[in-house]
């Protein structure tokens, strides 16, 4: 699903790529030679403030290549050695290895990258770039295929959790839960909350699935508002997708709309009163409103069904706030 994912997304922005993966290139100001191993359509992050980027109009809005550098160049130019460097496409240049070769501090993964004589670059595996949206040539529809066929068996096993799948004797919500509140670790805690998490998402309308999936991916790509009409389309088709109606709460505690995100957190509470996130949800924006009492009343219902959940730091502060607040109302009272 992360695969074809990606593949999405980079299929979406291929045309405002100048460099393939495993190409040699050059920083235009640092002069530092590197491999290219990934892209991103945009930085991850705030880069409007970095010393190289103050020439480069609206960095943040362009590609980002995330290059392994030559060690003696990086030594030369920042005083050691260096794994990785995250760099803008307008400060990148083509690198032909005929002007010398390109040291790297560790080698490339023998079982992901090659080296492509005719061109002469590195050579990536057929699965990085699938990902990346290269050509894969005649694998492209059997992989595309495969993908599909896996998020449709996975699908039924998330939906049999829910008790509405066509798999029996597997696993379900309550399994997943009661095996939540046994382990020992945190590590092994997490993963059975992704787990429950991925059940929550599934729905028996994959189009909707689809469309939740769709949402999450312009939340995370900073299209705040975008997302915020998927979610609300999805709950207006579909009152009783509760996972659709937390995200859509997520978005108006982003827009800092409170009640809007309370109202939609309870509505998905009302499909699955498991819902830890949601409880989580409603948690912050009363914590952030410092209404403590029903902050404290919401992290603890969290931590009730989720003991693992992060909330048990902010119940913590709710609470010595509102022992704090008890103390002064009493001395004023005296």
């Amino acid at each position: 699903i992360a695969l074809q994912w990606s593949h999405n997304v980079h299929k979406k922005n291929e045309n405002n790529i100048d460099f393939k993966l495993g190409q040699t290139v050059k920083h235009k100001l640092f002069n530092f030679k590197g491999v290219v191993v990934a892209w991103d359509p945009k930085p991850h992050m705030d880069v409007s403030q970095w010393d190289g980027l103050q020439g480069v109009e609206n960095p943040n809005e362009k590609p980002f290549y995330h290059i392994r550098p030559d060690i003696n160049d990086c030594i030369r130019e920042f005083g050691g050695p260096r794994s990785w460097r995250y760099v803008c496409q307008d400060n990148l240049e083509p690198y032909d290895l005929k002007h010398g070769r390109i040291e790297l501090e560790m080698e490339l993964d023998e079982d992901e990258w090659g080296w492509d004589k005719e061109n002469g670059w590195f050579a990536p595996s057929e699965e990085i770039r699938f990902m990346h949206a290269e050509d894969v040539g005649e694998n492209e529809e059997a992989i595309k295929e495969t993908i599909q066929r896996l998020k449709e068996i996975i699908s039924d096993c998330f939906l049999s959790a829910q008790g509405r799948g066509s798999i029996t004797g597997l696993y379900s919500l309550d399994d997943l839960f009661y095996l939540l509140n046994s382990v020992g670790k945190l590590e092994d805690a997490t993963a059975v909350q992704d787990m429950i998490k991925e059940v929550f998402k599934e729905f028996p309308d994959s189009s909707l699935r689809k469309q939740l999936d769709a949402g999450i991916s312009e939340l995370i790509e900073g299209k705040t508002k975008q997302a915020l009409e998927t979610f609300t389309d999805i709950v207006a088709t579909e009152p009783a997708y509760g996972e659709a109606w937390n995200k859509k709460a997520t978005v108006h505690y982003m827009l800092g709309e409170r009640q809007s995100a309370i109202d939609a957190s309870n509505k998905a509470l009302e499909a699955d009163p498991r819902n830890f996130q949601a409880l989580a949800g409603i948690g912050l924006v009363e914590m952030d409103a410092m209404n403590d009492k029903e902050a404290i009343t919401a992290f603890q219902q969290c931590l009730a069904l989720n003991p693992w959940s992060m909330v048990s730091a902010r119940l913590s502060i709710c609470m010595s706030r509102r022992d704090r607040s008890s103390s002064t109302s009493g001395n004023v009272d005296e």
